[in-house]
């Protein structure tokens, strides 16, 4: 079989899984687009965002992972899980102290690892197959970018903070 053919069976799979993934939000009561989006979660609009120039293998990753944090959301103790993410998330306070505070900064790792996992658990349960490594090698370089991100944002707050003091 021809690497093309494969490619397309492959692409098969991945629309196949891609549908059970809406009909699973679907059911939920949420919406879920694509287009020339960033990959992310509404929680007050109830709708999933998915960038559709990604291949459909990637695709299929970060519906799982954004159904990740539908699942987290839909836990009765989210808000006490990450009190931090939810205040920001909701445009209940964009306090960038608190946005650059570190507690915020790990919280947000932990969900975005978290998020993951369950998008893992659901593929499990729909009986979606995916390629593990392959997941945790997209999950990887995504939670990488936050790590980057909170080491820069909490480094760049450190050096306010020391000039701040220097200056009294």
């Amino acid at each position: 079989m021809s690497t093309s053919k494969i490619r397309r069976n492959d692409d098969k799979i991945y629309k196949l899984n891609i549908n059970k993934l809406i009909k699973w939000i679907k059911a939920k009561k949420w919406d879920i687009r694509f287009g020339f989006f960033i990959d992310e979660i509404s929680y007050p609009e109830k709708i999933i965002s998915i960038d559709k120039r990604f291949k459909l293998e990637n695709q299929l990753y970060s519906i799982l992972h954004e159904c990740g944090h539908l699942l987290l959301l839909l836990n009765k103790n989210y808000i006490n899980n990450y009190p931090y993410t939810f205040t920001v998330d909701n445009f209940l306070n964009k306090n960038k102290r608190l946005v650059n505070s570190k507690r915020y900064q790990v919280e947000l790792i932990s969900e975005e690892i978290a998020a993951w996992e369950k998008g893992l658990l659901l593929a499990k349960k729909l009986k979606i197959k995916l390629n593990k490594a392959s997941y945790r090698k997209e999950s990887s370089k995504y939670i990488w970018t936050y790590i980057e991100e909170a080491f820069i944002v909490t480094c760049n707050t450190n050096k306010k903070k020391k000039n701040d003091n220097k200056r009294k």
